[in-house]
């Protein structure tokens, strides 16, 4: 068989796809082709910058922006018997967002951050807010969001899909690919002696924006909130609430909360807390210390990169309910406790969620492991999609 990317924005959100297509390759089970925007430029990022005159860099980076304002990895798979099927992987961190056009056009549309329920009006951010299907593309005026008018009659092709690791290297060589992977793979050494962690980015979401309804971008969380604002509250606040919580847990040693930036998530992050940063070479070693890493769902409720960064060093996941599934259930790598999301604060159970995180069930490092290597390996995950692609 043969896979072949035809586009490839944004690829630090596909690596890890990437990686398993490769290594299906080394196998023999597959081959790898490209035919797709400056793919030869993104071999090796570092190496391109270097050696690219300042013309041909802005040129290039030009059209990396325009690259980068799709959400979607598109391709096609060429099976033993010729048949050629097409597929999307949609990267958008919003859970209601579909391209019209690639729903149509494709064979399957593998949705990363993909809802548990199709089969309504739209995606609940929270108690009587219903967002409707909508597309990537905005409408006529440019503000809003066009509807998605095909997707009831396209959503027998939306797959369920996952989310992979945190940016894995400079460039989407093999090689480099799979130095980064081994970083990963090196944490399952370290001693798991520590029982909770969390670590988060800001304590308040956007600054609120006030539009009316016909400009509202529901991509937008600043025009979310704005719009919204008595009925929904930021997850960023729940988190930072979360982190103060785990904090003041005993004995203080087994446990580490990390807001890395006590304000808003648009701004220029003054007081941003440069020590509690964890440097991206070395944070599955940190990660891999804990049992147990906390989540509080954000971004639409999205499920975050933690989750995979987690579960590869024998973590388990803490988190508030899901409302998004990945292509297979979880088991005990996640416990799920109370809702949090995009609720007012004074609607969540918080005495719950204190009960849950003094009395966490205990976890075997070798279970999550196991699970890992069963359903959320690079391999996998790639064989589930050309399962998927072959069987229509």
């Amino acid at each position: 068989m043969e896979i072949v990317i035809t586009q490839l924005p944004r690829w630090s959100y596909f690596m890890y796809f990437l990686l398993g297509f490769y290594e299906l390759q080394k196998n023999k089970e597959l081959k790898v082709k490209f035919r797709c925007k400056n793919i030869f430029l993104n071999i090796n990022s570092k190496v391109s910058n270097k050696v690219m005159s300042k013309a041909v860099r802005k040129i290039y980076y030009k059209t990396e922006g325009e690259l980068d304002r799709l959400y979607s990895m598109k391709g096609y798979i060429v099976l033993d018997n010729g048949i050629k099927r097409k597929f999307v992987i949609d990267s958008a961190d919003a859970p209601f967002l579909f391209d019209s056009e690639d729903l149509k056009e494709c064979d399957i549309y593998f949705k990363m951050q993909c809802p548990k329920d199709l089969d309504t009006k739209g995606f609940e951010l929270a108690p009587d807010v219903i967002i409707p299907w909508s597309d990537h593309k905005k409408d006529e005026n440019g503000k809003a969001r066009k509807l998605c008018e095909n997707f009831e009659e396209n959503k027998y092709k939306i797959r369920p899909l996952m989310v992979g690791t945190r940016r894995l290297a400079d460039g989407i060589s093999y090689s480099l690919l799979k130095k980064g992977w081994d970083n990963y793979i090196n944490s399952r050494k370290v001693k798991k002696d520590k029982n909770l962690m969390c670590y988060f980015g800001d304590s308040k979401g956007p600054i609120p924006v006030k539009v009316d309804k016909k400009d509202l971008d529901v991509d937008e969380e600043c025009e979310l909130l704005g719009y919204y604002g008595d009925k929904i509250q930021h997850p960023n606040e729940k988190r930072a609430k979360v982190a103060d919580m785990i904090e003041n847990l005993e004995p203080k040693d087994l446990y580490d909360a990390r807001i890395i930036h006590r304000g808003n998530s648009d701004t220029e992050r003054i007081g941003k807390r440069e020590d509690l940063v964890v440097p991206l070479e070395d944070f599955c070693n940190y990660v891999a210390q804990f049992k147990y890493n906390m989540n509080v769902s954000g971004y639409r409720k999205s499920i975050p990169n933690r989750f995979i960064d987690s579960f590869i060093s024998g973590t388990a996941i803490v988190t508030d309910k899901l409302y998004l599934k990945w292509y297979k259930p979880f088991g005990k790598e996640v416990f799920e406790t109370v809702q949090m999301a995009y609720l007012k604060d004074e609607d969540v159970d918080w005495r719950k969620f204190k009960e849950d995180i003094e009395n966490l069930p205990e976890v075997d490092k070798n279970e999550v492991l196991e699970a890992f290597e069963e359903k959320w390996s690079p391999i996998s995950v790639c064989k589930y999609m050309i399962e998927e692609l072959s069987k229509i």
